[in-house]
């Protein structure tokens, strides 16, 4: 949904639901965040890795707008400076997280494949309290090791991570020198709200730290300054 420029507004919103699904995603920036191994456990059964791929984003929210305070109509030239050739504009962002791979260490299948995942423990939630926390993304104990030289049952990439949420924010003054050439200040917020977007859990189900998150994706609130001359 798009408001072309008029009355000094203007904005752009979108939308997207989406659904990716491969049999591997080697290589992509979410392996690395991940940090295992996402290669096909069974060599032999290419089927047997088929599930959503890592950059299976389902649902994703831009807004970005732009308003331009209107200039004054006046003699008092104090105020048309202190009070004319102002903007703003902002990003709002707002995203599901990526999919997530449960792993086990320690070459359980004496395969060559990639990483090889757990057994589903029957009757365990996945998330027991129905909620999420840095500590205890997920459950642990709703997956177990497979017997040593066989293939764990669970799929590819489960379950979520953590979503994304961002705001960015901008106030600008215009400083018009003549007809064709003005000066303008910008105090840039990004991440405004200062709002922490974690980062992958440890999804490796047979290490102590197994659910846990320990790091964010975004930085905290950052302001930043600049002066641009247009012409």
């Amino acid at each position: 949904m798009e408001k072309r420029f008029s009355k000094g507004l203007s904005f752009l919103a979108s939308y997207t639901f989406a659904k990716t699904i491969d049999n591997t995603s080697v290589g992509s920036a979410i392996l690395t965040a991940s940090g295992t191994g996402d290669g096909f456990q069974n060599p032999y059964c290419f089927s047997c890795n088929r599930g959503r791929a890592d950059s299976d984003n389902r649902h994703r929210f831009v807004l970005s707008g732009l308003y331009e305070v209107p200039r004054l109509v006046t003699s008092n030239s104090l105020a048309n400076y202190l009070l004319g050739g102002w903007e703003t504009s902002g990003i709002l962002t707002l995203q599901s997280g990526f999919p997530i791979t449960p792993f086990v260490t320690g070459g359980v299948s004496q395969s060559l494949g990639g990483g090889d995942r757990p057994d589903r423990a029957e009757g365990v939630p996945i998330f027991p309290d129905g909620t999420r926390t840095v500590n205890r993304w997920f459950n642990p104990s709703a997956f177990f090791v497979q017997p040593l030289g066989q293939f764990g049952q669970v799929g590819r990439n489960v379950f979520d991570g953590p979503g994304l949420v961002t705001l960015d924010f901008s106030v600008m003054k215009n400083f018009y020198v003549a007809e064709r050439l003005k000066i303008q200040f910008r105090t840039e917020f990004f991440n405004i709200a200062n709002h922490p977007n974690f980062n992958f859990p440890n999804s490796t189900i047979n290490t102590p730290t197994a659910g846990i998150i320990s790091s964010t994706v975004t930085p905290s609130r950052q302001i930043q300054f600049a002066l641009k001359l247009a012409f």
